[in-house]
């Protein structure tokens, strides 16, 4: 049994560093994962055969079968099936770019998105695996979470700085977080990324945390009034309508 464990975490480990590396040779997944090229020849090859990866003129990439995975899996969730119209109507609202955040192992995961007709594309994507404490949805999500679990995420993840302004000490966050308890909503001040700032609502439904909407914005738009009372009226306005829907079950 410990075998197949080994062996299925090997496989594991493969997936991730093709997607981590980019197109990676055989030598470049041996030299990254400190392997024996032959081990790493028969791991490829059962990825190849099993449709898990493509090979084309000897470099790798993640076939299409994780795309199917990746829709199937965000469509098990009902707020993903429920969300889409309330994100694309704060999207239009805001003319930002807004997204929907869930928590999944102790991670952030952007589960869904909407554009407005000026947003900013950054590096945030769909499926990605971030910390809470440099953004604002994970500080929202943060906030409904009791203290032990705040504490043992923190344990696991550190608190690592991303620029400049981002909160890097636990008693600064741990008092930010009864702020954002107290007013319903978190900031994200260039926190995650220079001149990016955001605001975050936490869905909860029948008790339950269920995500954060959050629209995200230039520092130059995102400011003043604005910031601090008009769109965090907007995002608690979606947020609420996702958790009655959620609650009572609304299409």
């Amino acid at each position: 049994m410990s075998y197949k464990v080994k062996t299925a975490s090997k496989l594991f480990m493969i997936i991730e560093a093709v997607q981590k590396l980019d197109e990676p040779t055989h030598t470049d997944l041996s030299n990254h994962l400190d392997l024996a090229k032959s081990t790493t020849h028969n791991y490829v090859d059962t990825l190849v055969e099993s449709g898990y990866l493509v090979e084309d003129d000897g470099v790798y990439r993640l076939s299409l079968r994780f795309l199917d995975h990746g829709v199937h899996a965000k469509r098990t969730l009902p707020i993903a099936r429920i969300s889409p119209p309330i994100l694309e109507q704060l999207a239009a609202d805001t003319d930002e770019a807004v997204w929907l955040m869930v928590e999944e192992r102790g991670y952030t995961v952007g589960l869904e998105k909407a554009m407005g007709e000026r947003a900013v594309q950054t590096a945030g994507r769909i499926g990605r695996h971030t910390r809470f404490h440099y953004h604002a949805p994970g500080k929202a999500l943060l906030s409904q979470m009791p203290e032990s679990r705040v504490e043992e995420l923190i344990d696991q993840q550190g608190l690592p700085r991303k620029t400049a302004h981002t909160i890097t000490d636990y008693e600064t966050l741990r008092e930010e977080l009864e702020e954002v308890r107290d007013r319903g909503v978190a900031f994200d001040v260039g926190e995650a990324i220079q001149g990016i700032r955001s605001v975050a609502a936490p869905v909860v439904s029948d008790g339950s945390l269920e995500g954060a909407i959050a629209v995200v914005g230039p520092e130059n738009r995102l400011r003043d009034d604005y910031f601090r009372s008009e769109l965090p009226n907007l995002v608690s306005g979606a947020a609420n309508e996702l958790e009655l829907r959620l609650e009572y079950g609304i299409a």
